[in-house]
C-alpha cells in the first residue's frame, strides 16, 4: 500500500459517534445597544523596535529571579564545547575561554533551551560595576556581536560590553 493509500484512509477514517468536542458559541448580535461614542484610545505606547538579531551574551540581573550570564550556543561550540568556562576582563569586555590561564577559577555551564547558562550572582554583580551596567529600567542586558581570537591551540570568543545591541 502506498502513502497516499495510507493517508487517505486516515482522512476517510470514521469518528466516532460517542465522542465528545468540546466548542466554544460565538454570539454575534447586529442590534446589540453599544455606545461608540464613549470609547477612546488607550494611553499606552508600543516599546521602541527591537532587534530580532539574536544576542550572543545577556546578563540577567534580577532580585526576584536571579542573576546569571546566558551565551548562545554558537560561542560555547566555537570555543570547543566545553562544560565550564573560564572568564577574564579586560577595559572593553569579557574574554570566555575553556581554560587560558590557571583554570582554577572556572563556570560550570548549564543549559537552558539553545542557551548555555552560568549561574553565578557575584560574577554579574561584579561585571556590572566593572562595566557600569546599568539595571534601572531592565533586567537584562543582550549584547549581539563577539569576536573570536585565535590564540595558540585554542578560541576564545570575546564581547564588547561597552557597545550594547
Amino acid at each position: 500500500m502506498s502513502t497516499n493509500q495510507k493517508s487517505s484512509k486516515k482522512r476517510t477514517k470514521k469518528k466516532d459517534p460517542n465522542h465528545s468536542k468540546a466548542t466554544s458559541k460565538v454570539q454575534t448580535e447586529s442590534t446589540l445597544d453599544f455606545d461608540f461614542s464613549s470609547l477612546r484610545p488607550v494611553r499606552s505606547k508600543q516599546g521602541s523596535y527591537r532587534s530580532t538579531e539574536p544576542s550572543m551574551l545577556t546578563i540577567v540581573n534580577t532580585k526576584k529571579n536571579g542573576k546569571r550570564i546566558v551565551l548562545a550556543m554558537e560561542i560555547v561550540e566555537t570555543i570547543g564545547s566545553p562544560s565550564e568556562v573560564e572568564i577574564l576582563l579586560n577595559d572593553s569586555g569579557l574574554v570566555i575561554t575553556e581554560a587560558l590561564v590557571s583554570g582554577d577559577n572556572t563556570f560550570q555551564l548549564r543549559t537552558s533551551a539553545n542557551k548555555y547558562v552560568i549561574y553565578a550572582a557575584e560574577l554579574v554583580q561584579e561585571v556590572t560595576e566593572i562595566f557600569n551596567l546599568d539595571f534601572d529600567n531592565t533586567t537584562s542586558l543582550s549584547f549581539r556581536t563577539v569576536q573570536y581570537i585565535n590564540r595558540e591551540d585554542d578560541t576564545v570568543a570575546f564581547v564588547d560590553l561597552t557597545t550594547q545591541g
